[in-house]
């Protein structure tokens, strides 16, 4: 069974105004960019993680991409939450 999400359901509901505001903006962009992060990183660390569960220590490019991934998933919490102030 197919369940809409409340964010779904609040954008329909004022979809042109939602459009309009730059916070909806800014996090559809930031989501938009977490997604493309989390594809380039699938599709570039796939073959080399089998090896990460030899060491003992992730690469820095491992830690580096998982900040950047927080960091962005944050921000978009972030304009989540600033929509309703613009």
């Amino acid at each position: 069974m197919y369940r809409s999400s409340p964010g779904g359901l609040l954008f329909s509901s004022e979809a042109v105004r939602m459009v309009a505001n730059p916070a909806f903006r800014l996090k559809m962009l930031l989501i938009a960019t977490a997604g493309l992060h989390a594809l380039i990183f699938n599709l570039a660390a796939r073959r080399r993680m089998a090896a990460w569960d030899e060491t003992r220590d992730l690469p820095i490019a491992a830690r580096i991409a998982g900040f950047v991934s927080i960091l962005l998933w944050v921000s978009v919490v972030a304009a989540g939450r600033w929509i309703g102030f613009i």
